[in-house]
């Protein structure tokens, strides 16, 4: 499966997690596994394949690592909220980056690297992310996980 594809689907789910956190039924838990696993997935496979792959690549990879600590950020906003208020506040901001990234990902993102990279590399390192997708744990990746992003860095050549 095209990695392009899996990140959007997971983004997908984030965006589901956060509309039913708004509405009253917090998956705070749920949210914190999704973002993170997002964070990891993209930041461990998807952005060092960027490197040089197309104009203003390193910028636009810096954009979306700013993003992330954002939204890493806004998270443990809303993880560390004393009141439902301040929860649901925390919640709604964390909607809005998390759309403004979307947004980023989708419309700038994206299409670059579907011009850029060919399809049998998109596929190959999209089995490489639902590889580490199945290792990822709340805790963060493992052992071999770290592994097959070593394998990662091998598709280029």
């Amino acid at each position: 499966m095209d990695v392009l594809q899996i990140l959007r689907d997971g983004h997908s789910r984030i965006s589901s997690l956060l509309k039913e956190s708004a509405g009253g039924r917090p998956k705070q838990k749920e949210l914190e596994y999704e973002l993170g696993l997002m964070v990891f997935l993209e930041g461990q496979y998807l952005f060092p394949e960027l490197d040089g792959l197309f104009a203003n690549s390193d910028h636009l990879v810096a954009i979306a690592q700013a993003h992330h600590k954002s939204l890493a950020s806004q998270l443990k906003r809303v993880l560390s909220g004393k009141t439902s208020q301040t929860k649901t506040t925390a919640l709604v901001t964390l909607g809005e980056k998390f759309d403004e990234y979307q947004s980023f990902f989708g419309d700038q993102l994206m299409p670059l690297v579907r011009v850029s990279m060919p399809t049998q590399d998109r596929e190959d390192l999209g089995e490489l992310v639902m590889d580490a997708k199945a290792e990822f744990t709340a805790d963060g990746p493992s052992s071999k996980s770290r592994q097959s992003k070593a394998k990662a860095r091998s598709i280029r050549s």
